[in-house]
């Protein structure tokens, strides 16, 4: 049904825009233009180069959604948008996600849903996402010292950018089975006493 605001109708069945042309006594239409709604939600995965995003369109506006997906920005060089990095998600309405992949690690990052119908493209809010730094590579055991009946300091190399370690002592090769109290325990520096054995 029609709905009239002053001199202006929008006329919901054929999505137009009409007003009244004082000069010509006659109704003036235009195709009104709508964008859609989309809204963003937080990521369901994150990594060191991948964030997994998801969205939905809950209204496409006048015009089907001929293209939807995401853009990122590198926080601080600006508002993302299609011009830059984005990833498309196909077309339509309903819930979409996608990964975006390639990125850098321990970085934060802009992110916006975008959705594209001839009304232009409509953009969710941004949110901001930091993915996760790249962990550091293991240390190598080395040779056991001050080895005793009941105990030895167990050593290993230092990690560069390594906060803490954590260390397993097995009684097998295969470390099915632990030594009581050094099952991924978490430990500081590059060596540990090993005590409480019994004598082999």
């Amino acid at each position: 049904a029609p709905r009239i605001h002053g001199k202006l109708l929008f006329i919901s069945d054929t999505q137009e825009l009409c007003w009244w042309d004082e000069s010509r006594a006659n109704w003036e239409c235009i195709p009104a233009y709508i964008p859609a709604d989309i809204s963003l939600y937080e990521p369901a995965s994150i990594g060191t180069s991948h964030i997994l995003v998801s969205a939905e369109i809950p209204n496409q506006g006048n015009t089907r959604v001929s293209d939807r997906g995401f853009c990122w920005a590198i926080a601080g060089s600006g508002v993302p948008d299609i011009n830059g990095s984005h990833i498309s998600s196909g077309s339509g309405s309903g819930h979409f996600s996608a990964s975006i992949s390639g990125l850098q690690a321990n970085q934060t990052y802009i992110i916006r849903a975008y959705a594209t119908n001839t009304s232009g493209t409509a953009y969710s809010f941004p949110i901001n996402v930091s993915t996760l730094p790249t962990p550091p590579a293991a240390p190598t055991a080395l040779a056991a010292t001050n080895i005793d009946l009941n105990y030895f300091t167990a050593n290993w190399t230092s990690v560069a950018g390594a906060t803490a370690y954590r260390l397993d002592v097995s009684l097998n090769s295969q470390f099915t089975h632990f030594v009581n109290g050094f099952e991924d325990r978490a430990v500081s520096g590059v060596s540990q006493t090993v005590s409480g054995l019994n004598q082999n």
